[in-house]
């Protein structure tokens, strides 16, 4: 963990960085933090690696459970995933934190509704995404702040379900 203390010069009060793995047979894990105020927190995911060799099930999504813990989860148990993450508390100037899920079943976009923000003060954060499907890609996603209300997930395709975790983060 990185403390920066009291600086004014720097709104960010702490840096915390880790790894969480799910072994073969386990939908999710969790890894334990420093307390941080999860209204003031923005979780980022670093990637993920499996040692599947049919690529089957291997993508895994985060969630900040609480102050101090960190869920990794997923669909299916035939390997070791590994997803890192870090995760940055700011002393001020946050005004909203909103986090949530996305479900993409047999579609190519869904979305989901958010409370008002200022689209030009909002960072949106993709924290991973599980899916049902073999084949890697097919779970793959990207999010879209579409507008001040609206979050927006899209995969490849329409075939199977993905799981797409997200923040959005309001600066004032």
């Amino acid at each position: 963990m990185t403390d920066f203390g009291r600086r004014p010069d720097v709104p960010i009060k702490s840096i915390q960085s880790g790894t969480i793995t799910i072994p073969p047979g386990s939908l999710s894990n969790t890894a334990t933090i420093n307390p941080v105020d999860t209204t003031r927190s923005l979780l980022l995911s670093l990637g993920y690696k499996s040692n599947s060799t049919s690529a089957t099930r291997c993508l895994a999504r985060l969630e900040l459970t609480n102050s101090t813990t960190i869920t990794a989860a997923r669909h299916g148990t035939p390997s070791t995933v590994t997803i890192s993450f870090i995760i940055i508390e700011f002393i001020s100037g946050i005004k909203s934190n909103q986090h949530g899920e996305i479900s993409v079943d047999d579609v190519a976009s869904n979305t989901a509704t958010i409370n008002a923000v200022d689209t030009t003060k909002a960072l949106v954060s993709h924290l991973a995404q599980s899916c049902d499907q073999i084949g890697v890609d097919r779970g793959l996603s990207t999010l879209t702040l579409t507008n001040s209300t609206t979050l927006t997930a899209e995969k490849l395709d329409t075939v199977g379900l993905a799981i797409v975790s997200f923040q959005v983060l309001e600066f004032r």
